[in-house]
Parts: structure tokens; C-alpha cells; sequence
């Protein structure tokens, strides 16, 4: 079998992507203290990522909004930095979590304001119900058959069918389906693209204008080959009337186990990097 070629999104084409190249930030990293809670979450995004974003494309005192927080990172690294956080999510666990994150933010001692974090249960699908307005939006969609092993675990390798506790001995690696029937990530490919239409529009009409939206995202295979995600929110965005203003290309240091076990059995490109898309409010 010859070597799998390195993934590269269709993004590339449209603007050249600036590779990041943060260590990884396993538990949180260095914010392990807030998040604690949180280590059950199936998609922790890099903190030190997180960190780069918020200082590099907010503002002290602006309020970025994350309308699918999950953990609750963004809350409490845009807090800590002075920004105040708007954080939304159906999921009533995940909601909890941000709360408890929040309570720890609030006790903990800085020699610089801290801003404030506001978490709310609801439906990023009708998110203009919810709030008003945000200086800027940072987040990261979920998307459930883009966990890792969730494609080898479905098709099995070498002609066979098997669960991801026949792949890797008594324990399983795959996250857990979300609690809540109605949460995007436990929807077909098809109906959450629709799903993310509503969302990105929503994201449109709180946004002030000129303001910044960084979605964080990530290709992933399907069917033995790879969606070009990236590319495909970026062809949402931009039916919204979003522009994308930077692009940017997380190098990951460490493949997860599914990953070398797909790119053992099946001669697929390689996928090396998540996308960060800077977009703005545009006309």
C-alpha cells in the first residue's frame, strides 16, 4: 500500500492557511483547575488555541459569544483574559458544566479585571431569541460522525463488521451519542448542514456589524474518504454573506488511536490539521 497522502482542505485554494503549531493540551492544560468538571467532553479544543483567538481577535471588555459551548473552555479563557462570555448550548449536561466553570472563575483570584460569563440552556437555531448582540462569535460545531473512529467502527476493517470494543480490546474508545435527540451532532451529514444554515444565520443576525466569527473545525472521513468540512462551512458562511478575512491550519502532534488504525486498513489522505476560519460580518 502507498503511503497516504496529507489531507488538504479546498480552503487552500481560495486563501493560503498559516499553520499553527501549538502543543497539544491534554485535561485542559493549564486550565485543568476550571474545567475539571468537564474532562467527560468528547472534543476539547486546545486551549492554548482557544488563548491565541481571543487575544489576537477580541478585545478587553468585548463579549465574545459561543452559541455551541460544550465544555465551557471559551467562557473561562475569555474571561480570564477580560473579555465577557455569552455561552449557549442544548445540551443541559454541558450547561452545568459551563456553570460550575463560571463559579470557579469568579472565586479565583487575578491581578487584572476579569470579564463576565453568562451560559444559557437553549437551541443555537434560535439564537436571536436568546440575546441581543456580540462583539464576536468564537466556536467550535459539533459533528458527530466526525469523532474519530465512528466511520471504522460502522463499515469494520478487512471485510468485517465490529464494534470499537472488538478493535481495541475490553474498553471503547467512542464518545458517547449526545443526550438531547435535537442536538446537531446527532444528526444525518445531510440534515446538519441544514441545521448549520440556521445556525450561521442566527450567528449573522447577533453579530454587531463588522464583527468577527472564528469557527474552529475539522475534516473528517466518511465512507473511506474525507469530507472537506472546512470548505463546506465556509460555502455556508459565505451564502450568509460572511467573508473570510484569515485562514489558519492547526498542525495535530499526536494522531488519535482511530486515526493510525483507519490509515493502517484503509488507504485514505491523511488528516494532520483542524481549520480555523476567521470570517466577518460583511456589507
Amino acid at each position: 500500500m502507498s503511503p497516504a497522502k496529507e489531507f488538504r482542505s479546498q480552503l487552500e485554494n481560495i486563501m493560503q492557511a498559516q499553520e499553527l503549531l501549538f502543543h497539544p493540551t491534554p485535561g485542559f492544560g493549564r486550565y485543568k483547575r476550571f474545567l475539571e468538571h468537564a474532562m467527560a467532553h468528547p472534543a476539547k479544543m486546545n486551549t492554548k488555541l482557544l488563548e491565541f483567538l481571543i487575544k489576537n481577535f477580541t478585545k478587553e471588555g468585548e463579549t465574545v459569544l459561543d452559541p455551541m459551548c460544550g465544555s465551557g473552555s471559551t467562557g473561562v479563557i475569555a474571561a480570564l483574559c477580560g473579555r465577557n462570555a455569552v455561552q449557549v448550548d442544548i445540551e443541559n449536561k454541558f450547561v452545568d458544566w459551563a456553570e460550575e466553570a463560571r463559579l470557579k472563575v469568579e472565586k479565583h483570584p487575578t491581578f487584572t479585571p476579569k470579564g463576565s460569563i453568562i451560559n444559557m440552556y437553549g437551541d443555537s437555531r434560535k439564537l436571536s431569541e436568546l440575546l441581543k448582540e456580540a462583539d464576536a462569535v468564537l466556536t467550535s460545531p459539533p459533528y458527530g460522525e466526525a469523532q474519530d473512529g465512528h466511520g471504522i467502527a460502522k463499515e469494520g476493517y478487512q471485510g468485517k463488521k465490529h464494534s470499537p470494543t472488538d478493535l481495541v480490546g475490553n474498553r471503547s474508545y467512542m464518545p458517547d451519542k449526545f443526550q438531547n435527540p435535537r442536538n446537531i451532532s446527532n444528526l444525518s451529514y445531510k440534515s446538519y448542514r441544514a441545521a448549520m444554515v440556521k445556525v450561521y444565520s442566527e450567528m449573522w443576525k447577533v453579530l454587531k456589524p463588522s464583527g468577527l466569527c472564528i469557527i474552529v473545525i475539522k475534516p473528517f472521513i466518511r465512507k473511506k474518504k474525507v469530507v472537506d468540512l472546512p470548505y463546506h462551512t465556509w460555502s455556508l458562511l459565505q451564502a450568509i454573506g460572511f467573508k473570510l478575512i484569515k485562514l489558519y491550519k492547526l498542525r495535530h502532534k499526536n494522531p488519535s488511536f482511530w486515526r493510525n488504525l483507519y490509515k493502517k486498513y484503509y488507504s485514505v489522505p491523511e488528516i494532520k490539521h483542524e481549520y480555523i476560519l476567521v470570517v466577518t460580518k460583511h456589507g
